[in-house]
């Protein structure tokens, strides 16, 4: 099986995964992201009002994919 690995990009800088884990494919490493980048999101708003978050994937060969969030607030009435 191919080996993937995750960087973490964020507002407090990036996250190297030098150890990756094995994925049977593409697909399967994006649904992984997809639930790491949902779980990230807690933590990111407890220390960050906006910005953006992204997991970029890269096999041996290379970047694959980037999966992101970008987190705005947009203030409506305050009362």
């Amino acid at each position: 099986m191919p080996r993937f690995y995750f960087e973490f990009h964020g507002d407090d800088g990036v996250t190297i995964d030098d150890d990756g884990e094995e994925f049977s494919g593409v697909e399967d490493t994006r649904k992984e992201a997809l639930t790491a980048l949902a779980d990230a999101s807690r933590d990111f708003a407890r220390h960050y009002a906006d910005g953006r978050m992204a997991i970029l994937i890269r096999s041996s060969k290379g970047p694959v994919l980037e999966i992101s969030a970008d987190f705005k607030t947009r203030w409506i009435a305050r009362g």
